[in-house]
């Protein structure tokens, strides 16, 4: 028996008053328990959101990541996400990690005037819609 609480979402308040309810709960039914497991990661980029589809990409690749753009699509050259602030976010030279780090990119180029910025795959990978 176990709440999960995603900590991105609401403010310390809203948290608090879950696990309130939690344990108020608990003291209704004798011997049982339920654990609080608080998701501290954040929010997420999502890549190529609201389409399925897996790309593999292949180490030493050059490939744009998109900012949010309805017109883009992940595919062997591209990279689509939901974050409007990419470029505002990364450096020339950054390391980004994706899909909890499995797919590593090098940034070498930000296009602010077009949100995108340019990587080099660092690694084999496929990544999966």
């Amino acid at each position: 028996n176990m709440i999960s609480i995603d900590m991105s979402l609401g403010d310390h308040k809203e948290q608090m008053k879950i696990i309130e309810n939690n344990n108020s709960a608990q003291l209704q039914i004798a011997g049982k328990t339920c654990a609080v497991l608080l998701d501290l990661s954040g929010s997420h980029l999502m890549t190529n959101p609201g389409v399925r589809v897996d790309v593999s990409y292949q180490k030493d690749a050059v490939v744009e990541i998109h900012g949010t753009d309805p017109e883009k699509c992940c595919d062997e050259k591209v990279i689509a996400t939901n974050y409007d602030a990419l470029t505002k976010s990364v450096e020339v030279g950054q390391i980004i990690l994706i899909d909890e780090g499995l797919l590593k990119l090098e940034v070498t180029e930000v296009s602010e005037d077009v949100n995108y910025i340019q990587v080099i795959i660092k690694n084999d990978y496929k990544l999966s819609g």
